[in-house]
């Protein structure tokens, strides 16, 4: 099947892809630039001329790339779940706990530092979180960052995470032909050996598009050195990846606490929170679903629903800045290109001008030798040069320029950390006569010119946390699951267990993912230590052991909890730790047993609902009975008085009997007397029908002789 033949939704939504802006081709040669690839072929041809050495200048803007990098790694900060009432505080604080346990293995921190590093130079970066296809992985989730070329998006879409708006994200990825097969049906292995993917246009579409940034970059590098596939006999093929958005009606039921979420009939917990009235449903809303559609080359091979817990695209975007008029992304490195290429040529001219000597001279002035001679004499260290008396023959050299050409470097630096609003403290250069304060203050106001940036990757970084927040709830389930929660050094961990009661169920869990306000990462507890050194230098001797324990867990020492033990034991904490010990388990049973208390309440007055509702239901049921009784008795005596009939009326008389029978129907029908509470109307005549029981028969006629 081909792209045009898979769902119309989808083809017209990848209809986009060949009307996007060329952003990627900037993008590429903005990397270069960082790369120190800052010249095209024919410069580097008269570079090479010149005799000027290959690493000749100095790459300003990596410097200044690498000082926000830095800020970020030495800024991280761990995710935190936060729960939606005080009721579900220990579960948040044992949910918090594995977030962060798979987030550090799954490297979750490399692989934002890694979007963020593309973020800030061209102005997107990409991290994927889904299941770890390796199931000996060291995580069951793998998060990693993903190369701006390898996605495309819907480019129309304006919100900085791609959740309100944005309808498609897509996926190219190259893989080996057996790699590909493996996780590929065995029908598609004959596709797979004849679909020829070129590493240089976008296959999913018919006629395929050319990538931009091949040409831009081939102007700068040998276009053999750019694509690996070209000299290669490596089999590959590039599979691609699309999500998409259409809009269904689905049934969603609302959760205590106003949480929405998808109805699912076989879900027991829904179903008992239906009959227990404790959620409402509403059917046929509509709703955004993600879809999943798997493409080889142009070929689509799969369409179907995302098997995702969550409703959002797997791939997340870390954006920078974005030009207004095409929405298409842009990065530090951009401005950085101007100050950087004025401050290549400034040094080209000053080493031009240091080889460089001109020669002024009359015609004649040399004696035995011609003026190449004479040039190659002069560039000699030991040359000599014999001149007719009163000749002209001066040697100028343009020192004056070098002055010039040096303040245009100094000014090229500035206007470096002016473009991208790095200022050179925020790099780690102070002067001496800066106090602390002014050096603190010229970096904040570094890291403020950053502003968008840093809070699109904190955005950026909450989405992450956010979806594996859904497969941990998916994964956890409803059986019941110990977790230990480390505390403070010398402390116990504290014991919470998932799923143990009603109030306690994970699935019904509502709370969100934040990041924490406080920075984690090694380079600020080693800053947090140093100033609590400071504290401590200048505080009496006195109160000096009241912050030693602080002092002691924001190190790196190894064995902490032991030094803190012998502290504790020492200045005489440790009594005071074990009767705190003792207080809080005290609190913690007596804070298990209002819970169990409650859970028993809430059960005992569900079980009294229920009987009550049974009891009601048995009362409707006795009074129906008793009606159904009575309406039997009644149509039983009206057959017996229409069987019987009067005493000294002939069994022969057939109309008379009818006529009697016809009035004591009548009278049973109509218990009131004419005249009292009612009109008066004429008898009515009721048909008499042969009962088919024998015995009733024979007892009639008899009554009648």
């Amino acid at each position: 099947m081909r792209i045009t033949e898979a769902n119309p939704i989808l083809q017209n939504l990848l209809s986009d892809i060949a009307a996007q802006p060329p952003w990627r081709g900037a993008a590429a040669v903005d990397m270069a630039w960082r790369d120190n690839i800052q010249w095209t072929k024919e410069q580097r041809e008269y570079y090479e001329s010149l005799g000027l050495p290959k690493d000749l200048f100095v790459n300003l803007m990596a410097a200044a790339i690498d000082a926000v990098t830095g800020h970020e790694a030495k800024h991280q900060v761990d995710w935190m779940i936060i729960g939606a009432d005080e009721a579900h505080d220990e579960m948040a604080e044992a949910i918090n706990h594995k977030l962060n346990d798979v987030m550090r293995l799954s490297d979750a921190n490399h692989a934002c530092s890694e979007a963020y590093e593309s973020q800030a130079c061209v102005g997107i970066g990409w991290v994927h979180v889904c299941r770890n296809p390796d199931l000996l992985g060291a995580s069951k989730y793998l998060i990693e960052d993903v190369h701006r070329d390898e996605m495309f998006w819907d480019m129309r879409s304006r919100s900085e995470d791609l959740r309100r708006d944005c309808r498609w994200v897509a996926r190219r990825r190259f893989f080996d032909h057996d790699e590909a097969k493996s996780f590929l049906p065995g029908k598609y292995h004959e596709l797979v050996d004849y679909t020829y993917s070129d590493s240089l246009s976008m296959d999913i579409s018919e006629e395929g598009i050319q990538y931009e940034w091949f040409a831009d970059l081939s102007e700068y590098t040998d276009p053999i050195d750019l694509i690996m596939d070209n000299n290669s006999e490596r089999k590959r093929i590039a599979i691609y990846e699309v999500y998409y958005k259409v809009f269904e009606k689905r049934d969603l039921i609302a959760m205590p606490g106003g949480m929405m979420t998808e109805f699912k009939p076989g879900n027991p917990i829904h179903l008992e929170m239906l009959a227990t009235m404790q959620a409402s449903l509403h059917k046929s809303i509509p709703v955004n679903v993600v879809r999943v559609a798997w493409f080889v080359g142009p070929h689509i091979i799969y369409d179907g629903p995302s098997s995702a817990p969550h409703n959002h695209f797997p791939y997340i975007p870390f954006f920078g800045p974005r030009e207004d008029s095409t929405n298409a992304p842009t990065g530090l490195l951009r401005r950085m290109r101007g100050p950087q290429e004025q401050y290549n040529r400034a040094v080209v001219e000053i080493q031009r001008i240091l080889r460089s000597r001109r020669i002024e001279k009359d015609s004649d002035a040399l004696i035995g030798m011609n003026d190449q001679q004479a040039v190659f004499e002069i560039n000699r260290s030991d040359g000599v040069i014999n001149l007719k008396a009163g000749r002209k023959f001066q040697v100028i050299r343009e020192w004056e320029k070098i002055a010039v050409l040096e303040r245009i470097c100094e000014r090229a630096r500035g206007e470096i950390n002016a473009a991208s609003g790095i200022y050179q403290t925020f790099q780690g250069q102070t002067e001496a006569s800066q106090s602390g304060i002014a050096v603190e203050s010229i970096a904040e106001l570094g890291a403020q010119t950053l502003g968008k940036i840093n809070a699109n990757y904190q955005l950026g970084r909450k989405m992450v946390g956010d979806l594996v927040f859904s497969y941990l709830v998916e994964d956890i389930g409803v059986n019941p699951e110990v977790v230990k929660i480390p505390q403070q050094i010398g402390q116990a961990k504290k014991m919470v267990v998932l799923n143990d009661g009603i109030n306690n169920r994970v699935a019904t869990f509502r709370g969100q993912v934040a990041l924490q306000p406080v920075h984690t990462s090694a380079g600020y507890r080693q800053h947090a230590h140093q100033r609590i050194t400071g504290i401590i230098d200048k505080m009496p001797d006195d109160f000096k052991p009241i912050l030693l324990p602080f002092w002691i867990e924001s190190s790196d020492m190894p064995k902490k909890e032991q030094a803190m033990k012998l502290i504790n034991k020492k200045l005489g904490y440790e009594e005071d730790e074990n009767k705190r010990a003792e207080m809080e388990a005290q609190q913690e049973n007596e804070a298990q047993q209002q819970k169990e208390m409650e859970t028993r309440a809430l059960l005992a007055d569900i079980a009294e609902k229920e009987a009550s509702a049974k009891d009601k239901k048995a009362q409707a049921n006795n009074h129906l009975a008793d009606a159904l009784k009575k309406r039997v008795e009644t149509a039983k005596l009206l057959r017996e008085f229409k069987l019987i009939g009067s005493p000294g009326q002939q069994a022969g008389s057939g109309s008379a009997d009818q006529e009697m029978q016809g009035g004591q129907a009548d009278h049973l029908a109509n218990p009131v007397p004419r005249g009292i509470g009612r009109t008066e109307e004429p008898a009515q005549q009721y048909p008499v029908a042969p009962h088919p029981d024998k015995r009733l028969q024979s007892l009639s006629r008899e009554t009648t002789l």
